[in-house]
């Protein structure tokens, strides 16, 4: 048994999804189905059970799941008290945020555990600020057209940090939630034509897909609230005035801030969004950059960068 078999069959169990989680782990899907075939083979025991391209741990896989995730958090403890020995970079690094994505949280975390003398400063973008005046390291978007207005001649951007699927969701106050609640997903999206959604507030650097993902269905959605600011969105949704579409990784936050609403899948529904990592040159970076950035990549499970 590998670790590798384990890492795997962790990620499997969050997402119970083959092909999306074997875009996440940035392998092929073929690697992941025989991952978990040898593992599986090596137990004796089925892990989940398989409904067409969605997978449901059963109960074996359920226990191993538990046992599993806890001797991989003693390991992965184990490693970053052996790491943290080696680890005396210091310094600021600036993160500039075009995507809500609450998902880096996770990576800077671990990262200060073993950097607590770094400074990690996230900003996130509003409306009115003119990029050309801010100074940053990193760049966070979901879109690499919103740096069409900055000059890239000192950006590289690495490959797609993660990818993932949209969902639409609505809060428990809505006066129609108690028909969504009951719908077998996915849901056809043709359902929602006479709902409200709440769109983004337009500007250069942000795309909203709510257009384009309701005409693909066939209906012009009708817009309540136009905001870019993800608070207010989740409060409007909270308060049952609109849905919205969100991407997978907001889904655990937004519960959080409308606690019972329901993320539904949808067809058509195969718009799926790329996270991307801008950097500066090399030579712009700090060492504490620099050492961030070979991290983020390990962390993402992206190849090793060897451009300036």
């Amino acid at each position: 048994m590998e670790l590798k078999q384990i890492e795997y069959f962790l990620q499997l169990a969050q997402m119970q999804h083959m092909s999306q989680t074997a875009d996440y782990l940035h392998i092929s899907q073929p690697t992941l189905s025989k991952s978990l075939a040898s593992l599986e083979r090596e137990l004796g025991v089925l892990l989940f059970d398989r409904i067409g391209n969605r997978l449901r741990l059963n109960a074996s896989g359920r226990r191993f799941y538990d046992t599993a995730r806890h001797a991989m958090q003693q390991l992965n403890q184990a490693a970053f008290s052996a790491k943290q020995a080696m680890y005396e970079v210091s310094g600021y690094i600036s993160i500039l945020s075009l995507a809500f994505a609450p998902i880096l949280t996770d990576c800077i975390d671990e990262y200060m555990e073993l950097n607590p003398l770094v400074d990690i400063r996230l900003r996130q973008y509003n409306l009115g600020l003119d990029l050309s005046s801010v100074n940053y390291d990193f760049i966070l978007t979901g879109s690499l057209k919103a740096l069409d207005n900055i000059s890239n001649s000192y950006l590289q951007f690495s490959e797609p940090l993660f990818s993932e699927g949209t969902v639409l969701v609505i809060g428990p106050s809505h006066p129609r939630f108690s028909e969504v609640e009951k719908m077998e997903e996915p849901v056809d999206l043709a359902f929602f034509s006479d709902f409200s959604f709440i769109t983004l507030e337009m500007d250069q650097h942000f795309t909203d897909y709510t257009y384009q993902i309701c005409q693909a269905a066939g209906f012009f959605p009708k817009s309540y609230f136009h905001t870019d600011d993800f608070l207010v969105k989740m409060d409007i949704v909270r308060s049952g005035l609109a849905v919205t579409f969100l991407p997978e990784s907001n889904v655990e936050e937004a519960s959080l801030l409308c606690p019972g609403l329901k993320a539904v899948s949808f067809t058509p529904g195969d718009l799926r969004r790329s996270l991307f990592m801008i950097r500066k040159k090399k030579t712009l970076l700090s060492e504490a950059s620099l050492d961030f950035w070979d991290f983020l990549l390990e962390y993402y499970h992206l190849p090793q960068d060897n451009q300036e």
